[in-house]
């Protein structure tokens, strides 16, 4: 009888056991989080192409914004005091991982051009202001690329626009910059139209910049994309 009594609470602890490492390995796990919320926010409006100019001009573009917009801007920010904003030549990185993302998808390449990048820049410094395909003189964004004296006779052109919102850090890693730029492009290819502008063979030059803002811990990206079929 002892010997039997033995046994049983032998088994009795072995299941014990066996239920407890079941529970420790369900503790374990690691719930699946949203890449971007770790990250950054990336929002987006439709893009455009100088076949919507009279569409924009009469209001009827759909400028909703997209993306991470349910994202509180309190998910952001850095209590580090020597948290610091971009420079020039890191938002130059990114902006030459975009262009290479862009190539990837696409047929054809495209080529970087000054004239793009200088008519780009002025929008990605007007997204502040207003995050539009209308500037915020009212006019239309193709406007900048007549001022950067691009060629639009018998020309094609297409706008996309994002912003991106991150933590400001005290330095910035080649990583982050890339990673930076694979979130902003996921969230372009993720949109139809931004998809079809950033996909179409017509098109043979780019220009993209970005200008960013240090406010409250937080650096706000402001991305745009201009392409043409010529310059």
């Amino acid at each position: 009888m002892e010997k039997l009594l033995k046994k049983i609470s032998i088994i009795c602890l072995s299941m014990s056991f066996l239920l407890t490492g079941c529970s420790n390995e369900e503790k374990k796990e690691v719930p699946q989080v949203n890449q971007n919320t770790e990250e950054g926010a990336v929002t987006i409006i439709d893009a455009v192409t100088d076949e919507d100019e009279e569409a924009l001009k009469n209001g009827e573009i759909d400028e909703t914004i997209k993306g991470d917009v349910l994202v509180n801007k309190a998910t952001f920010g850095s209590k580090n005091t020597k948290a610091r904003n971009l420079t020039a030549k890191e938002c130059e990185t990114v902006e030459k991982e975009l262009v290479r993302l862009i190539n990837e998808e696409r047929s054809t390449k495209v080529s970087s051009h000054k004239k793009l990048e200088s008519s780009s820049l002025v929008r990605a410094k007007e997204l502040k202001k207003k995050f539009s395909h209308t500037r915020p003189n009212k006019k239309s964004w193709s406007t900048t690329l007549t001022a950067a004296k691009v060629n639009m006779k018998g020309n094609s052109s297409g706008e996309n626009l994002a912003n991106l919102m991150i933590s400001a850090k005290s330095s910035y890693s080649q990583t982050h910059l890339k990673n930076y730029a694979s979130m902003i492009h996921k969230c372009l290819m993720g949109s139809t139209t931004h998809k079809k502008v950033i996909k179409n063979t017509k098109y043979k030059f780019v220009g993209i910049s970005i200008y960013t803002t240090l406010s409250k811990g937080r650096v706000t990206f402001y991305i745009a994309q201009h392409f043409t079929k010529k310059c």
